[in-house]
């Protein structure tokens, strides 16, 4: 007996992301909500946990991380943890900031 294989195209799969959503009553607003989405909010989360941009690389199936960067959106207290200091305004900027106005 031979195996059936269905191939599902990327749109039917984004349709029933879709259709499951609104099933669920996901409320979504004017956001995307297929397949695509998923892929992104998965990635995203993978890197907010500190999981190794190599492994969601290979959780997604990319062969390399040009692909997989288009997928991951980085939190804005993530960008902190990257942010340096402001050195102390020093030379005519501390003289400017000193002077009343």
């Amino acid at each position: 007996m031979s195996a059936t294989v269905i191939t599902l195209t990327q749109h039917a799969v984004s349709h029933l992301v879709s259709r499951h959503f609104k099933k669920a009553q996901v409320d979504v607003g004017d956001r995307h909500n297929g397949s695509h989405s998923l892929r992104m909010t998965f990635a995203s989360h993978l890197v907010a946990e500190n999981v190794p941009y190599e492994v969601v690389r290979v959780l997604l199936g990319h062969a390399d991380n040009a692909s997989t960067r288009h997928y991951v959106e980085f939190s804005i207290e993530g960008l902190r943890t990257c942010a340096l200091d402001i050195p102390k305004p020093s030379g005519m900027l501390a003289k400017y900031l000193a002077e009343e106005v």
